[in-house]
């Protein structure tokens, strides 16, 4: 599936992006660092979430977070809402929801409560630009929406959810070391690792560092240092052929970075394993 990063902040500044104009409008897909809501006041429109493709109805609301790869197409609403915030103080990148649609029929209660907090926005956003008090206004009323967001029902790190990161961060390490495991003589780029996670860029990078505790590309030179080494102590081929086969770009940048990792060169581990 191709996607595309959205550079543009539509939420600058914590300030609230609205939009109730949207009208014939089909958004291929795409993620973004803001938490996105979509609500449909009438009709019916297709909505994907991380390959799961869901149709909402009048008033149905879906919640996108952050790094999310996603897609919109109307099928008959006559206006789409469309809502995008940021958050400093909490990291929606990590929540966990039960589900990232709230369905009028299933989730009656939580829907009602975040469509108020979202018309309060839209009712905030009408106020003159003259206002002094609208960009407060517009941040406490998203202020509200986030946290409904984070006490949603079954969302959040903790409990069952936090047992459901731990095992996604095990599944995405296992998943990378496969990859690795056939491809590190090559040359691999964060986006190629991403690609065969199914992850965006952006959402693997964010994802991994929190699973490994350090960057995919320190992770890769790591891997290869210690595949490095082995060879070192296991076979008879020069230090040049190792580096190379290893995925280095040269022996100097092999040579700097065993160095680096291990307190002390190839040559010298070699030496000490005669």
């Amino acid at each position: 599936m191709a996607f595309f990063y959205e550079e543009i902040h539509r939420a600058k500044n914590g300030t609230p992006y609205v939009d109730t104009e949207m009208t014939d409008v089909d958004y291929r897909a795409h993620y973004h660092e803001e938490v996105e809501l979509i609500y449909i006041p009438e009709g019916t429109a297709e909505v994907t979430v991380e390959n799961t493709c869901t149709l909402i109805h009048t008033g149905d609301i879906a919640i996108i977070l952050p790094y999310r790869i996603h897609s919109l197409r109307n099928i008959s609403c006559s206006r789409l809402y469309i809502f995008k915030l940021l958050c400093a103080a909490f990291d929606f990148s990590s929540l966990s929801l039960p589900e990232y649609f709230l369905s009028e029929n299933k989730n009656e209660h939580a829907c009602g409560v975040l469509r108020g907090f979202l018309m309060r926005l839209v009712n905030e956003s009408k106020r003159p630009d003259s206002d002094a008090l609208k960009e407060l206004a517009l941040k406490c009323a998203a202020d509200e929406i986030l946290l409904s967001i984070a006490s949603i029902p079954g969302a959040g790190l903790s409990g069952q959810n936090h047992m459901n990161m731990r095992h996604k961060y095990a599944s995405l390490l296992n998943t990378v070391n496969d990859y690795l495991q056939k491809h590190y003589r090559e040359e691999i780029r964060l986006e190629d690792a991403a690609f065969a996670c199914h992850f965006s860029s952006y959402y693997f990078a964010h994802c991994f560092k929190r699973a490994a505790g350090m960057t995919f590309n320190t992770y890769l030179t790591e891997f290869r240092l210690k595949k490095a080494a082995e060879l070192i102590k296991s076979s008879s081929k020069t230090l040049t052929e190792i580096a190379l086969a290893c995925g280095f770009a040269s022996v100097r940048t092999f040579n700097r970075s065993f160095m680096k990792f291990y307190n002390i060169t190839p040559s010298q581990l070699r030496k000490n394993n005669i």
